[in-house]
């Protein structure tokens, strides 16, 4: 799916608040929040579903070049999907993984739609860390 870039973007919580984003967990705010992202081009989104438990080293490794997205790709995608509707990402119970550059490198950043509170949940952590993604997650990446 196509999402549009932007010439400047901020991160901050009237842009987190436009999204519906309701909770913020892990290093999101210290990675993102106040984050300046400037000159990103539009892009084309492809979505990859997990088919068994993984950590991110191989994931991003399979990815190659095309793992990393950027913020405002990744809220853009949450935005037009602000109150759960149907669209590419994952309204339901499973997880929707991407790979951003944050202040200090690249994190994993995933979002989640809180069914019983009507609003978007993100979270930010270390690709570093073993956790593993389980299956049926979906992964986004570049496609363009």
């Amino acid at each position: 799916v196509w999402v549009g870039g932007a010439k400047k973007f901020v991160v901050n919580k009237e842009t987190l608040k436009d999204a519906n984003i309701g909770y913020r967990w892990g290093f999101f705010d210290d990675e993102f929040l106040d984050l300046v992202e400037e000159n990103v081009l539009d892009i084309t989104v492809a979505t990859h579903r997990l088919e068994k438990k993984s950590v991110d080293g191989p994931i991003m490794e399979q990815l190659g070049n095309k793992a990393e997205i950027s913020m405002v790709h990744f809220i853009g995608l949450i935005k037009k999907q602000s109150k759960g509707e149907d669209g590419i990402l994952l309204a339901n119970r499973y997880t929707n993984v991407a790979y951003i550059k944050g202040k200090k490198g690249r994190r994993t950043v995933s979002c989640y739609w809180y069914r019983d509170c009507h609003c978007w949940s993100v979270r930010a952590g270390s690709v570093e860390t073993p956790g593993p993604w389980s299956a049926d997650s979906q992964l986004l990446s570049r496609d363009s």
